[in-house]
């Protein structure tokens, strides 16, 4: 996905392609919730050799509330370079 960055803001993703690699990621067959704390996470991403924006997984919504104070729900972990 190519990233849309503005001066002093975080990256994003056009929201079309970003349907379009959910999409795929909802249809795959193995989807990834298999990290135990925000370290495994963060190591688990830095090891990937494909550094394109992609979704490389998700977290669940208890533990995005636990780990980020997150309220609304699962979360897509994307990578990217």
């Amino acid at each position: 996905m190519e990233l849309v960055r503005e001066r002093g803001q975080l990256p994003r993703f056009p929201f079309e392609q970003f349907r379009l690699c959910e999409k795929g990621y909802q249809q795959a067959e193995e989807k990834k919730v298999c990290w135990t704390d925000w370290s495994a996470l963060c190591e688990f991403v830095s090891s990937l050799e494909d550094k394109a924006a992609h979704i490389v997984g998700h977290i669940d919504s208890k533990t995005a509330k636990e780990w980020l104070a997150w309220s609304l729900g699962e979360l897509f972990v994307v990578a990217c370079d």
